[in-house]
């Protein structure tokens, strides 16, 4: 499977990966173009509030989970989100008692 990586300090990457360079909006606009497989991120980081503003991000997955922390980075810590409205459009419980939640952003509203 194919990896992008954005980044900001980077100059090449290894491994089966490609830099999104130089703009990550562009480039990601150019992946959903082409043909083939969705594009997927993981975890959480300052790239959510730029895909977001775009209108590139589809649809949300957040895999909840019964476990209490008391630090760590917290979801949508770097987003704006002051006119993010999500849809929750699917809830799949597991036998674990965790939830996968799946979300659609509305944008333009």
């Amino acid at each position: 499977m194919p990896k992008y990586i954005a980044s900001q300090t980077l100059s090449e990457v290894t491994w089966n990966a490609t830099l999104l360079e130089p703009d990550i909006v562009e480039a990601i606009e150019r992946l959903k173009a082409e043909p083939g497989r969705d594009l997927i991120k993981c975890g959480t980081s300052r790239v959510d509030d730029t895909l977001l503003r775009a209108g590139l991000v589809d649809e949300i997955r957040l895999w909840v989970m019964p476990v209490v922390v008391g630090s760590g980075q917290r979801l949508f810590e770097d987003v704006d989100t002051s006119s993010l409205q999500l849809t929750l459009t699917e809830v799949h419980k597991l036998a674990n008692d965790s939830a996968i939640l799946t979300y659609t952003p509305n944008y333009g509203t």
